[in-house]
């Protein structure tokens, strides 16, 4: 067990129980509360196994929660720790028992027990409920006075600072003795009752004549921390009193709290900034839970307001999108989360999309401006211009983040407007209702949701409000058509970050465009400029509605042109990978083809074959798409383009793999893979490189070198979870889950198949799921449970069959089969394996042959009459399965074929019906 007071060491982290901070190197690793109780549990017992019941009690004492709950909170962990990366092993899964903590521990005396509070002097506001999510903050606001005498907390209405600032007091009282003095200067109307305020809570005479004076006189030689919370209102009163009192007070310490800086010399600032939330494109809503604040801050209001029950998957997305709603301003949180008792989540949800959240009454006893949403920013509007007002509902139209040259060119058409804006934004900026980011050389601002709705129920005149709409429209369709060339350049999140903050802005242009009042024919146009970036970043499902909505709207001349290539291009590929509707994917895919053929334009026949041999190989057409893999490698050959080729390589590699000529397809692969990224050629598809590397991995190991594939394998994972791009992730981590599931490592495979499902839930790829649900399904045959995998995998192939999604039928069936023989259903096995064999025999897929001639052997063995052996239909079915997998040089196979025959040699006869049952290609 572990002491409360003592630090655990491992590898580079320092845990420390008692105060429940893991650091790396020094630096603390922000973890969520669930997912830090189970590192303390797991830790506790290092090197034991701990059960999944008793690590769920542990970490869930109150709640009855499901395994995949513990499931989703160990990967949080290991990603965390760094699990796996650099040959670092921290946590490892024992099948069927639970998890042990295998790194080496080390550990050392801790800091002693805490001492007994003594009284203090101080007037600290009580408070009933923990501060969430703002340690790290109120230690750096503690140690800043270690240089600064003043420091400002600045942030917008809402965010949290007067809740800082008094935990930062209490984590100064020791070092003040217990002086710390809290003023709310919230209640002072005049620039010239500061002084007095101040004076009458330091119990003085509270005269505003000579306030000021007396102040300065009582504070001379004192030591204390002064806190003056909700400066903005007085900011010119506190502004002419500080510098005074800090140069005739030498050992006062004052912390300020204003939505804008005071801007006097000496001042630090220290922006307080909203609690982090799930980012929209997270793939694993509930696990992310755990290590967002916004979250933690929002379920616990929300359990005190009457919330009950776990919160299962489509809770946590809700809680998420909420959370990025309010963009993790706490007032604004603590708000809606206490009315998810009387309404629910998704009404709650529901009522924040119409903006009702301005209007939600908060706690009786908060200062009325903060009583609701709307009193907190009526108190900073009243403190704007009358031009800062107006800049502020133009910049409305924007949703998320946007440029000073959007801002400029949307907000301020005339060259006076634009003048005047560089002043107003920095002031609206200085007030903290416009928030910045720096997005590389480019700063990048944003109104905060709430702040964007409340400008937009101000009142603005309906032609300017359509003006304003039309030139945001403009801009962005103006922007994406100017980086046309980009998005197949992004190769990581970093690369993205900037881009994906336009594509809000192009949603909500599009929205407008193609709604009542709209501009159809700019929403065409933009929505053809737009698919491209949708497609780079995995917005599927999007590309696929507005490309929709924009084929219906598209005007006569435009039809068989460049614009109608591109919409259907990105309409078939949306398809293909969200709905699975093939039908629908392939004649918009073969439309836009056909217009690039008739338009003579090679580079866009090149993009477009990617599809088209997605399109095969999802629906089971091996052959067509090895035929059209080498079209497409003569299409780069015409055009003389090395990334061109690098993607012919790659669809070549992956159709020789599936028809098993594993020689030709592992050369093809490598060369792929060290020719010129495929990117610059502007794919419609994007996952070209990983989809080469992980395919090399299955063919290396197919080949007998199961070191280097698993190396392969783990690179690519790696590589395409860096990559930020979902779509590319996703379809690694499913082909990555067949390695291990041929290896044997079901640990390994049952992480990656959690992976893949959350992923591929998380962006509504439904075929994905069932492909996951199709391998959980195989994991439990090979752990025993043999009819429950079997009920698995055939309600996994119903769903494929029904998506008419091929890629993964035949080693599903191969995992049936397998679970139909331990089951001793014969006669059901055999029909499986007689379907699969017949419909490869028709699709292509004869990389998995040998592996169902092996499996149709041991049946036939079983079925047998007593005494058959190497002469009778088992050996002669083997000797076939040994001969193919030579042909293709699948060694892997081959060996496993001449162990069975071996085997049958040996011992001639029927076998026992689950003898040897494993899942294996």
């Amino acid at each position: 067990m572990t002491d409360a007071w003592e630090t655990i060491r491992f590898g580079p982290f320092r845990l420390s129980p008692a105060e429940r901070l893991l650091t790396r190197e020094g630096a603390p690793v922000e973890l969520g509360g669930r997912t830090l109780d189970l590192l303390i549990a797991l830790v506790a017992r290092a090197n034991d196994v701990v059960g999944k019941r008793e690590l769920m009690a542990a970490v869930w004492p109150d709640v009855i929660v499901e395994e995949t709950s513990l499931r989703f909170h160990v990967t949080t962990l290991r990603r965390a720790l760094g699990d796996g990366r650099d040959g670092a092993r921290y946590i490892a899964t024992v099948a069927g028992r639970g998890y042990s903590f295998v790194a080496r521990v080390g550990r050392e005396a801790g800091p002693a027990a805490p001492r007994r509070p003594r009284p203090v002097e101080t007037n600290l506001p009580a408070r009933l409920t923990r501060v969430i999510g703002r340690g790290g903050v109120v230690a750096d606001l503690a140690a800043d006075f270690d240089a600064f005498r003043l420091v400002t907390i600045a942030g917008a209405g809402g965010v949290g600072k007067t809740t800082v600032a008094v935990a930062t007091g209490r984590a100064l009282e020791d070092r003040f003795e217990g002086r710390v003095v809290y003023v709310d200067l919230g209640v002072v109307a005049e620039n010239d009752h500061v002084a007095a305020t101040i004076a009458s809570v330091l119990g003085l005479p509270a005269q505003d004549e000579d306030a000021d004076i007396r102040l300065i006189a009582h504070l001379r030689g004192e030591r204390l921390l002064l806190i003056l919370d909700t400066c903005e209102h007085v900011v010119a009163g506190v502004a002419r009193l500080l510098p005074r009192i800090l140069v005739n007070a030498p050992q006062l310490r004052i912390l300020a709290t204003s939505r804008e800086p005071l801007r006097i010399e000496g001042e630090h600032v220290h922006r307080l900034a909203p609690l982090a939330v799930p980012p929209e494109e997270a793939t694993s809503p509930q696990a992310d839970l755990a290590a967002f604040p916004a979250i933690e801050l929002f379920l616990e209001r929300a359990a005190e307001g009457g919330m009950t029950g776990a919160l299962d998957a489509e809770g946590a997305r809700l809680v998420s999108r909420i959370c990025r709603k309010l963009d993790g301003v706490p007032l604004a949180i603590e708000i809606a989360a206490g009315r998810v008792g009387a309404y629910g989540l998704a009404e709650t949800a529901t009522l924040l999309d119409r903006h009702f959240a301005l209007t939600l009454p908060g706690h009786r006893t908060a200062p009325p401006r903060q009583q609701t949403l709307a009193a907190t920013l009526d108190w900073s509007y009243a403190l704007l211009t009358e031009t800062e007002r107006i800049t502020l509902r133009r910049l409305a139209v924007f949703v998320g983040d946007f440029t000073l040259e959007a801002g400029l060119a949307v907000a301020a058409p005339t060259p006076a407007e634009q003048a005047s804006l560089f002043g107003d934004i920095d002031s609206l900026i200085a007030k903290s209702l416009l928030a910045t980011r720096p997005g590389g050389a480019v700063m990048r601002y944003r109104l905060l949701d709430t702040t964007r709705a409340y400008a937009l129920r101000r009142t603005v005149d309906a032609d300017e409000a359509t003006a304003l709409a039309r030139r945001h429209a403009a801009y962005y369709r103006a922007s994406l058509e100017a980086a046309a060339t980009v998005w197949g350049h992004l190769s990581s999140p970093a690369e993205r970050a900037c881009h994906i903050a336009a594509l809000g802005n192009v949603r909500a242009a599009l929205l407008w465009c193609f709604g009542g009042a709209g501009d159809r024919r700019l929403g065409v146009a933009l929505a053809a400029a737009a698919a491209p970036a949708l497609l780079a970043m995995s917005w599927l499902t999007e590309c696929q509605r507005w490309a929709a909505a924009a084929l219906a709207e598209l005007p006569a001349p435009e039809r068989g042109g460049r614009m109608e290539m591109m919409l259907q291009g990105a309409l078939g590929v949306s398809l293909t990978f969200n709905r699975g509707d093939t039908d629908l994917a392939q004649a918009a895919v073969e439309r836009s083809y056909a217009i690039a053929t008739a338009r003579g334009a090679p580079l866009d026949r090149l993009r477009l074959l990617g599809p088209m041999q997605m399109l095969y190989f999802r629906t089971g057409r091996f052959g067509a798409a090895l035929r059209h893999a080498r079209e497409l490698a003569d299409v780069a050959e015409a055009l003389g383009d090395g990334k061109a080729a690098t993607l012919a390589r790659t669809f070549k590699g992956v159709s020789f793999h599936l028809k098993g000529e594993l020689r030709d397809a592992r050369e093809e692969l490598e060369v792929a893979l060290a020719g010129p990224p495929p990117k610059d050629v502007a794919s419609f598809l994007g996952f070209e490189r990983f989809l080469a590397a992980i395919f090399l991995a299955r063919t290396v190991w197919l080949m007998g070198d199961a070191r280097l594939a698993l190396e392969r394998t783990a690179e690519a994972v790696a590589s395409s979870e860096e990559s930020g791009h979902p779509l590319s992730h996703f379809i690694t981590l499913m082909w990555a889950v067949t390695v291990f599931l041929w290896e044997g490592d079901i640990g390994a495979a049952e992480d990656h198949i959690d992976r893949l499902e959350t992923c591929a839930a998380a962006h509504g790829l439904h075929a994905y799921v069932a492909v996951a649900d199709g391998f959980r399904g195989e994991v439990a045959v090979r752990k025993g449970d043999a009819a429950g995998g079997v009920a698995r995998i055939r309600a996994a192939l119903d769903e494929l069959r029904a998506a008419r999604y091929a890629l993964l039928t035949t080693p599903l069936n191969l995992a049936l089969a397998e679970g139909l023989i331990a089951t001793g259903r014969m006669d059901d096995a055999r029909e499986t394996v007689r379907e699969a064999i017949e419909a490869v025999t028709g699709n292509g897929d004869f990389v998995y042959m040998p592996e169902l001639l092996r499996i149709r052997a041991r049946i036939e063995a079983a079925m047998s009459a007593p005494g058959a052996a190497e002469g009778s239909a088992a050996g002669r079915t083997l000797r076939q399965a040994v001969a193919l997998s030579r042909r293709q040089q699948a060694r892997r196979l081959e060996a496993r074929a001449s162990e069975d025959l071996a085997r049958l040699n040996r011992a001639p006869g029927p076998r026992a019906a689950g003898e040897d049952a494993r899942t294996e290609v």
